[in-house]
């Protein structure tokens, strides 16, 4: 009866001991790591630094950011309509955007038309910084699949049309 109790006692100790380790053990990171020194692309994030900041009309900013040299995409950026992916490092969480002008081949820079939204996480937090600050992207990731829709060839350009902001 004794040995028993105690079969029962050390089985039940190390249920609980394997248990506890199972749901404390640390696992692999899931999130998306960061280089400077690789071209861009959605698998992975990349460092851009704010070169200018540009208040408009109301809650909404131009804000113009900066790649590295490294990290310029070897084919230029996709032809399509494409976004990046912006992420707030206060969260931990990211938001597309659609550079105005595309990729400057040249300097690589890209600039954001940026409307601060209430109870928008990472509008605020982008509006937030300043010149000289780091973001980190993630992308280029086609939005808008021009290319497969049948429009190649029928227009020139697709313009995309905002309200004036003044």
């Amino acid at each position: 009866m004794v040995v028993a109790r105690r079969a029962v006692q050390v089985a039940s100790l190390g249920a609980a001991g394997g248990l506890t380790a199972f749901l404390t053990w640390p696992s692999p990171s899931k999130a998306a790591r960061t280089s400077a020194r690789e071209p861009m692309a959605p698998t992975h994030f990349t460092p851009a630094t704010i070169v200018s900041t540009t208040p408009f009309a109301g809650p909404s900013k131009l804000i113009t950011v900066s790649l590295p040299q490294a990290a310029l995409p070897a084919g230029g950026a996709p032809g399509t309509i494409w976004s990046v992916y912006i992420k707030d490092t206060d969260l931990q969480i990211e938001r597309p955007y659609t550079p105005l002008e595309g990729l400057s081949a040249d300097t690589g820079e890209m600039t954001f038309w940026v409307k601060r939204y209430e109870g928008g996480e990472v509008s605020r937090w982008l509006c937030s910084q300043t010149v000289g600050d780091t973001l980190e992207v993630r992308g280029p990731v086609q939005t808008w699949p021009a290319a497969t829709m049948d429009l190649v060839g029928e227009f020139d350009e697709i313009v995309l049309v905002c309200p004036n902001p003044h």
